[in-house]
């Protein structure tokens, strides 16, 4: 999915170019990340259909950081969000939302991702 602006910014342990769908994660940590989004069929859609949004990183799914749903008519919309935090071992690291599913039309997404901290280390 490609997000269209970028709201408030500090540092460059994340990068984010307007227009992209690609966030560039730039240093190793722990990462909060936060979506949602409005989600709707595109006219000509054969019901049921179902639509789906996923992270990923560095093309991988990340495990709990799925939302999906099911339309059964034209006039529905749906907002799909997920929350989790994400391990970056090595950087550079992309993340991306990727969108899955039938004919779906997307709005008002949004993407919020923050460092949490070092990874914590084996003692």
């Amino acid at each position: 999915m490609v997000f269209d602006q970028n709201a408030l910014s500090y540092g460059s342990d994340i990068s984010h170019t307007p227009g992209s769908s690609t966030f560039t994660v730039n240093m190793p940590g722990v990462y909060a990340v936060a979506f949602q989004g409005s989600f709707s069929p595109t006219s000509g859609t054969t019901f049921p259909q179902s639509v789906g949004a996923s992270l990923q990183q560095n093309g991988s799914v990340v495990p709990g950081a799925t939302s999906q749903y099911i339309f059964h008519t034209s006039a529905q919309t749906a907002a799909l969000s997920f929350s989790t935090p994400v391990a970056v071992s090595s950087a550079p690291a992309q993340l991306q939302v990727i969108g899955d599913g039938g004919n779906y039309l997307y709005s008002t997404i949004g993407l919020s991702l923050y460092r949490l901290g070092d990874i914590p280390s084996d003692s």
